[in-house]
């Protein structure tokens, strides 16, 4: 039960630092993402991006206005997807509706949060074929899940590092699967083990490019998140060791992250 109240926080940590990647971002106001185009002539092309582009447009005008129409069109471009598009589909179905949740949590609307977390979920544990990319996303979404997860919440935590381990397994170049496991080890207590493998993980996230296929329509999420609890374990485990030069080329790679330059008074304190 402490590991279970210990995960929260790490929960709890995630929604933080994803609003404020989302409103502090250097984004222009009203800079909305298209959503994808209708049945027959469906186009993924920029669809993180626009996920995150909704997302900011939803937090900033306080009303879930686009990234709904996003995951419509999405359900939408399920109805005479081929097999290869459908599993696309579904991994960015669960996306959009991962952002949606951190929307309702940030809103307090913990009910839809709820709702829309467990359809994402679904739709993940549904896929006939899940690779690497579908366990790490599977992984990230059960850590929202934990907080309404009541008496489930054990089995639930066992699920997301079951699932966080199998993406590292189908695929040990993912910069992703590295990300979700550093993320859920950074947030153990030591006392159960945590925070052993974290510089492991995010040094390998940052040997790996963040795609091994290039294309617009795949996921390229993870990097900035690697150096962001680098920096944090390094301030924290190693006394800043090295700290200046990792900072320097991690702002170098993301100049407008808000995370990472939050960490600039801590990093010249060292």
């Amino acid at each position: 039960m402490m590991r279970f109240g210990f995960t929260i926080v790490l929960v709890a940590f995630a929604f933080l630092r994803f609003t404020c990647e989302a409103t502090c971002g250097g984004l222009a106001d009203g800079q909305v993402g298209r959503a994808p185009s209708a049945v027959g002539k469906f186009d993924l092309t920029g669809i993180q991006d626009t996920v995150h582009r909704a997302f900011y447009n939803d937090m900033s005008m306080q009303r879930d206005e686009a990234l709904p129409k996003v995951i419509k069109a999405l359900d939408a471009g399920m109805e005479g997807a081929s097999k290869s598009k459908e599993q696309l589909l579904t991994y960015w179905r669960s996306y959009a509706r991962y952002y949606s949740a951190v929307y309702y949590m940030q809103t307090k609307q913990p009910a839809k949060a709820s709702s829309v977390i467990t359809e994402g979920i679904r739709l993940l544990q549904s896929a006939k074929q899940k690779g690497s990319e579908e366990y790490a996303l599977l992984a990230r979404l059960q850590g929202i899940a934990l907080s309404f997860a009541g008496p489930r919440a054990p089995q639930v935590a066992q699920e997301m590092v079951q699932n966080s381990a199998n993406a590292i397994e189908l695929d040990s170049s993912n910069v992703r699967a590295y990300v979700v496991a550093a993320i859920n080890d950074y947030f153990t207590p030591k006392a159960f083990g945590g925070r052993q493998r974290t510089k492991e993980y995010l040094t390998k996230a940052l040997k790996y490019p963040v795609q091994r296929i290039g294309g617009d329509y795949m996921p390229s999420w993870g990097r900035e998140e690697a150096y962001e609890y680098l920096l944090r374990y390094t301030l924290e485990e190693e006394n800043g060791k090295g700290i200046a030069a990792l900072y320097e080329k991690a702002i170098q790679e993301f100049p407008n992250s808000y995370m990472i330059r939050s960490l600039e008074p801590r990093v010249k304190g060292k």
